[in-house]
């Protein structure tokens, strides 16, 4: 039981603060599709779900002695990692520079607001005749999930967090070695911890803020996937030169 908490404290440590960690954060609170994140719930999950996968998909081919560097080498994943988060933070900056303001809800002309009695206060009172029935079935339409949503929360964090860790034997991969179960615990906590994050973040500020912090954020991460394949490329050489 101690092998397995020490093994699952160091996956967690490894993977809270990645690279991928963040990646999930934002995706947890963005959509590709749609802008913010504020359909189904079960989209949160599968965000956690896909970023998770990326790691077991790692395990997976080398259990069979298969390397996503061994095809692509230790540069070209992360930066085909690098261009995607980049075309993506360009995406969430489209759609925050494109947002119109809020449509008002039209009043029929003449109509008197009412007001309710001493225990609202002077809060209006609802009116369903002043809200037109279009204007319910399109936010309830916005609710509904859609599949291409669904899958773009699995899909997208699985194939970032995929490219953006293949060819790395960091601490994660070496716990996952020696202990699985309990490396595959604390990677599951870490990615259910990003959801969660980015669940909180969708609810807790504006629209306008969530596409505006994914748009900088993604390019930040971007910007470090690049440089992290720049030393991957440049290391090696730097030191044999050296010796």
């Amino acid at each position: 039981m101690g092998g397995f908490l020490r093994a699952a404290g160091l996956a967690l440590l490894a993977e809270v603060g990645d690279e991928s960690f963040f990646i999930t954060v934002l995706l947890a609170a963005w959509c590709p599709l749609q802008g913010v994140r504020s359909g189904a719930r079960l989209e949160y999950p599968l965000v956690a779900l896909g970023s998770l996968s990326a790691l077991l998909l790692r395990v997976a081919l080398r259990h069979f002695g298969l390397y996503a560097s061994a095809g692509l080498g230790q540069v070209l994943p992360l930066q085909l990692c690098a261009v995607l988060l980049a075309g993506l933070s360009a995406r969430a900056y489209w759609q925050w520079t494109s947002r119109g303001e809020p449509e008002k809800l039209p009043v029929a002309s003449g109509a008197v607001p009412r007001y309710g009695g001493s225990f609202l206060g002077n809060f209006q009172a609802y009116n369903p005749a002043e809200r037109p029935a279009a204007g319910l079935v399109a936010d309830a339409q916005a609710k509904k999930p859609r599949l291409e949503c669904m899958a773009s929360a699995l899909a997208v964090p699985l194939v970032l967090i995929f490219l953006q860790e293949a060819g790395s034997q960091g601490l994660e991969m070496e716990v996952l070695r020696h202990q699985l179960l309990g490396g595959l615990a604390g990677a599951f906590v870490a990615s259910a911890l990003a959801a969660a994050l980015g669940f909180g973040l969708e609810r807790s500020v504006s629209d306008g803020v969530v596409l505006g912090l994914s748009a900088g954020g993604l390019l930040a991460l971007s910007l470090s996937v690049l440089r992290a394949s720049f030393l991957r490329w440049l290391g090696p050489a730097y030191a044999t030169g050296a010796s």
